[in-house]
């Protein structure tokens, strides 16, 4: 397992946190596959919250390949997707997944946002 897909805790939350930060295509595609060894076990159930820093990186083929992959693992969840430092060629990408996403501005707004989104599954309807 790399320090680069992990699960984090955020105001009581689990958050899947995966930081490509300046990673290069390599490193970029072992972190997605530690990413989808780590998820494609879990028992569907509870809305996943997800945090992605994409910083400083490049889309290529290999990734995009590698995304349609790890989207078609998450695709048994429920999940919300929290980014950051997204281009706009991943935007198009995300768009083109119909991803469930939030691009925010820095990683702390991104665990609000992810916090805020766990709070409101869990409230009772009525």
């Amino acid at each position: 397992m790399s320090d680069n897909a992990k699960w984090i805790e955020y105001k009581g939350h689990k958050i899947f946190y995966t930081n490509f930060t300046g990673l290069d295509e390599a490193g970029f595609l072992e972190a997605m596959d530690d990413t989808m060894r780590q998820i494609k076990d879990l028992e569907p159930g509870p809305t996943l919250l997800f945090l992605i820093n994409v910083t400083k990186t490049h889309t290529t083929l290999s990734i995009k390949d590698k995304i349609r992959d790890v989207v078609n693992t998450m695709s048994k969840h429920k999940y919300v997707v929290g980014v950051v430092g997204i281009s706009p060629m991943m935007k198009l990408i995300a768009k083109a997944f119909k991803l469930n996403m939030y691009i925010a501005k820095d990683e702390e707004d991104a665990k609000e946002w992810l916090a805020m989104q766990a709070e409101k599954i869990t409230q009772p309807v009525g």
